[in-house]
């Protein structure tokens, strides 16, 4: 398998998100990177300011900000109906962000596989007659053989992709203009205004 196969699925979607939304403005390497940390090891990582006076304040977590001071972190919701609650790393997760300035992103639907359009999962399958999965189904209910396989799926999908879906799928769009308008202000660059039709 080659490097680029092994990528994480949510860097390809996100990667693909950006470059998409921001008209190519915006790369991976230049102005943000991705790193993976993979769901159940957000437990691990801290997001709040580290204390200096305190030595051992983050001994149990990985402190994030002291790899880079911005940060923005796309979260499953894993929510399976519209009043689940989120996972209590997810919820701290989110209120340190809020204090330090990062973007704390919790995906709409129950898994960042549920922002991909369903004419895009059919175009990049094949597959004309696959049924909705909607916001909260379970993407790989019918396809079984990429639950293991994400990368070699967001691989299929991301060419089927436009602004013009992206802008019409959940909050897709909003969550994709406070993340480039952020990444900009992080770089230096003026926030510009995204306008679809």
């Amino acid at each position: 398998m080659s490097a680029r196969e092994r990528l994480p699925s949510d860097r390809l979607y996100f990667n693909r998100w950006v470059q998409l939304w921001s008209e190519g403005q915006l790369k991976e390497q230049v102005h943000y990177q991705c790193v993976w940390y993979g769901g159940a090891l957000l437990a691990d990582i801290g997001f709040e300011e580290p204390d200096p006076a305190e030595s051992n304040a983050c001994e149990a977590l990985v402190t994030a900000l002291k790899v880079n001071r911005h940060a923005v972190v796309l979260m499953d919701s894993d929510c399976r109906e519209k009043q689940d609650s989120l996972k209590e790393r997810v919820e701290r997760v989110c209120a340190e962000l809020n204090g330090t300035g990062g973007v704390a992103w919790v995906t709409a639907g129950r898994e960042v596989e549920n922002y991909i359009p369903i004419t895009a999962l059919r175009e990049g399958m094949g597959k004309p007659e696959l049924p909705d999965p909607g916001q909260y189904g379970d993407v790989f209910e019918h396809l079984p053989s990429y639950k293991k396989r994400k990368p070699e799926l967001a691989h299929r999908i991301i060419s089927t992709l436009t602004k013009e879906l992206i802008a019409a799928t959940y909050d897709l769009g909003e969550q994709l203009t406070k993340v480039c308008n952020q990444i900009r202000a992080w770089n230096g660059q003026r926030e510009q205004v995204v306008v679809t039709d």
